[in-house]
């Protein structure tokens, strides 16, 4: 059976030492609407904002949902992107090439809400670990893969 397209942005499922991911709140740009599983980049004044392809590291991913209100910083709870934690997300019809792919450094890309690991390799901020063991996934198009942020804005390299 063919996985489905649902792509739902990336989730902390554990750290590598077998711990529980913890989240820091943080406060996001005004107006600025935010959906659990969004990765985000804090900028140089030290707020949130959405991560992009373009991004060179990621500061988390977003445990809270929050619409976004002109004028108004909003605290989000964001599972920083160290590089102990495994996330999984979706990928996108990288074929049967999901499996070839462990250990390749990826970039991101989609929307809020919506965020996958993409096969381009411009800013490899993401590299994958694993097929993700959820119940009916499997290799080939959209597959959800396990992987780490390995270029993250706590390791300098942003």
């Amino acid at each position: 059976m063919a996985n489905p397209n649902r792509p739902n942005g990336f989730r902390a499922i554990r750290k590598l030492n077998g711990g529980i991911p913890q989240y820091t709140p943080k406060y996001a740009a005004s107006g600025l609407s935010i959906t659990v599983g969004d990765a985000l980049v804090i900028t140089t004044a030290g707020i949130l904002s959405l991560a992009t392809a373009s991004s060179p590291a990621i500061f988390g991913v977003s445990d809270s949902k929050i619409t976004g209100i002109a004028g108004v910083q909003q605290k989000v709870n964001v599972v920083e992107a160290t590089d102990d934690i495994l996330f999984v997300g979706q990928t996108t019809t990288w074929e049967s090439a999901s499996k070839r792919m462990i250990g390749s450094s990826v970039d991101i890309g989609g929307g809020s809400g919506a965020m996958i690991l993409t096969s381009s390799t411009s800013q490899g901020v993401a590299r994958i670990i694993g097929l993700s063991r959820e119940m009916g996934n499997a290799d080939g198009n959209y597959a959800r893969m396990e992987f780490v942020f390995q270029k993250s804005q706590f390791t300098g390299q942003a």
